[in-house]
């Protein structure tokens, strides 16, 4: 069987035969032989990649039928996309492949040319950075951006990637986030002068990092007042050590979810907290009332009248775990 399989003068009957082995080692056989034909060889390819992007025949088979790269069955495709030692012949007619996930794979192949890198990566479409994102041939300052960007999953997949500086990921995860950058916590870790100044001109990610620091500079917290992204100033809100006026300037927000942010701040003030407690939101209300320093005549008040029925039955709840009743 192993010497039909990589017979060259086996018949391409015989060959498709042996390419349907329950044996691995046949079938690797069999997609290295020339004569094996396109047909078994694109059958092959999800099980074989490497040996059949390496076919010596492969590339007459192509010749005579240049379609076979653009077909709706990938399997071909996706196979020379992740070859490291073919990506260079075909990887300019694979980026034009109609099938995203064939570019993805050629996006995450090391050995992608530079120029192909540069032109899937102008394309800014989602599939094609995943890919990049885990090509360890990516630029390491690209990788850096996507780390300390808004999408989780490509800060993930940039996080394991080998190619990341290792200092922006010690940067990152002192600044509070988890290892793997799927988010971040309270940061506890001091962070110097440069490294604020880094974060800031980061992506999203670095901000909302930043912005919840507990050692931001007052002054570095009106800048982030002004910030475009929602999601920064709703964790400039978080900032354990925000002072009671940009507080007060924070709960005039247009965002609710900036708002109830606020209301459940440990640094808000009875008066802060009694103008919340009238928020159009009920989300706001209700942060209002679970939040610690609330009084709890203010509390009672809620669950007694507020005008959502969740909101007064979250506020009787607060009122129970804190000894006390609605009446």
């Amino acid at each position: 069987m192993r010497a039909a399989a990589r017979d060259p003068a086996s018949t391409a009957g015989r060959l498709s035969e042996l390419g349907a082995s329950e044996k691995e080692e046949i079938r690797r056989l069999v997609a290295q032989n020339p004569a094996t034909p396109i047909e078994a060889l694109i059958k092959l390819s999800g099980r074989c990649p490497g040996e059949v992007a390496d076919n010596p025949a492969l590339p007459l088979h192509l010749l005579a039928d240049p379609g076979l790269l653009l077909t709706k069955d990938n399997r071909l495709a996706v196979a020379l996309a992740a070859s490291e030692s073919q990506v260079a012949e075909y990887g300019a007619r694979l980026a034009l492949h109609p099938q995203r996930s064939v570019l993805k794979v050629l996006a995450s192949n090391p050995a992608l040319p530079p120029s192909l890198m540069e032109e899937l990566e102008a394309r800014d479409e989602w599939i094609i950075l995943h890919g990049l994102a885990s090509n360890p041939s990516y630029p390491p300052a690209r990788l850096g951006e996507l780390a300390m960007g808004p999408d989780q999953s490509l800060r993930v997949l940039a996080a394991k990637n080998p190619g990341l500086p290792a200092e922006v990921l010690d940067l990152l995860c002192r600044a509070g986030a988890r290892r793997d950058l799927q988010g971040g916590g309270q940061a506890t870790s001091p962070l110097s002068p440069r490294d604020r100044s880094i974060l800031f001109s980061g992506g999203i990610f670095a901000r909302e990092l930043l912005a919840q620091h507990p050692d931001l500079p007052r002054e570095e917290m009106d800048l982030f007042l002004r910030d475009k992204e929602v999601r920064v100033r709703r964790q400039l809100a978080k900032n354990p050590s925000l002072p009671l006026t940009l507080l007060v300037q924070l709960s005039q927000a247009p965002e609710s979810s900036i708002r109830e942010r606020v209301a459940c701040h440990p640094g808000a003030s009875h008066s802060l907290l009694e103008a919340l407690s009238a928020d159009p939101d009920p989300f706001v209300r209700k942060a209002v009332g679970r939040n610690p320093l609330a009084p709890i005549e203010l509390v009672r008040r809620l669950a007694a009248s507020d005008p959502d029925e969740d909101a007064r039955g979250a506020m009787s709840l607060v009122l129970r775990r804190r000894g006390e009743s609605a009446g």
